[in-house]
């Protein structure tokens, strides 16, 4: 993958810090973004689920362990939405973490849009 398809994912994480974090090596760069892609994905259905049945200590854990993954791969805005989710699941407010959980399933689909895209190009 080349400097300019990863600009593409500019919308959504901060494409210079996660190049930097991974000492300028483009292909480990999108190594990470590839490996968010597929473990996070199931925890995102598992967050909902969590939130859905205000299974707050459910909901803690897997958005704190979103927010460090978030975090890794410089998806700022979405390790920052999982933290609001974090302190909602904190103060049992159902409706906010109900509220933090969809703005971050957004944030979530726009990057995975971003993913496919670049698999469908490279077949």
């Amino acid at each position: 993958m080349k400097t300019d398809t990863l600009d593409r994912y500019s919308k959504v994480l901060d494409v210079q810090d996660l190049v930097s974090r991974c000492m300028g090596n483009i292909d480990f760069a999108c190594r990470v973004l590839q490996i968010l892609s597929e473990r996070c994905d199931s925890d995102m259905e598992g967050l909902e689920q969590a939130a859905a049945q205000s299974d707050f200590d459910q909901v803690y854990h897997i958005s704190h362990r979103l927010k460090g993954a978030f975090a890794n791969a410089s998806a700022k805005n979405m390790s920052r939405l999982a933290d609001e989710v974090c302190s909602a699941s904190r103060d049992k407010n159902e409706s906010d973490s109900l509220e933090k959980t969809c703005k971050l399933r957004d944030e979530w689909d726009e990057f995975m849009a971003m993913v496919r895209s670049e698999l469908d190009q490279a077949i």
